[in-house]
């Protein structure tokens, strides 16, 4: 009983802010203007970007675009969310290999801040796209955050060795930082 009361005390909260948003109609038109004025964007500085920087840069505006304007919640609108989210880390995760692949320098600290970056920007999205996420505790979700845990020090040890911290240093800072970060990404309770 005490699953399906917090499960029923989610949806009425959602149930809630539906007076307060905007009619579907404005939310896709917003949408739809969002996403001319990223494309006109990057079509204005085509010179300066090349394509795959630029598509990476659409599905990241795009990524965060639409949960901001599209604030309807059923089964097809969290499906195209998700369907968006996963287009940009799939992306993302390309550009990562195909610069690794392209120029194979793992002292090159550009390369552990965008991963970095990735994984704390692209774990905030995933709870703000898919805000379930955000409290339910199950063995997947305390596995994954375990797993992306792992990775997250790994990649701040990557990161300060090749700015060359002392090892002992890097390892004492990316045990912090990754405990800050598991606290970050751990799923709550909403109420």
């Amino acid at each position: 009983m005490g699953e399906e009361a917090e499960e029923l005390k989610f949806e009425l909260l959602e149930r809630l802010e539906d007076a307060y948003r905007l009619p579907v109609s404005a939310q896709v038109l917003f949408f739809a203007i969002a996403e001319i004025l990223l494309f006109s964007v990057l079509y204005y500085f085509r010179e300066q970007i090349q394509v795959l920087e630029a598509t990476i840069i659409f599905l990241l505006g795009t990524a965060l675009i639409y949960p901001i304007t599209i604030k309807v919640r059923n089964f097809y609108t969290e499906l195209l969310a998700a369907f968006i989210y996963g287009s940009f880390m799939a992306g993302f995760t390309y550009y990562l290999i195909y610069t690794l692949v392209e120029k194979p320098d793992i002292k090159n600290p550009s390369l552990w801040m965008l991963l970095v970056f990735v994984l704390v920007f692209g774990t905030e999205l995933f709870h703000h796209i898919h805000e379930k996420a955000r409290t339910l505790r199950t063995r997947p979700i305390i596995l994954a955050d375990i797993i992306l845990t792992a990775i997250f020090c790994f990649s701040i040890f990557m990161l300060l060795w090749t700015w060359e911290v002392s090892t002992i240093w890097s390892i004492i800072i990316a045990i912090f930082s990754g405990m800050i970060y598991a606290y970050a990404i751990l799923p709550e309770k909403p109420y």
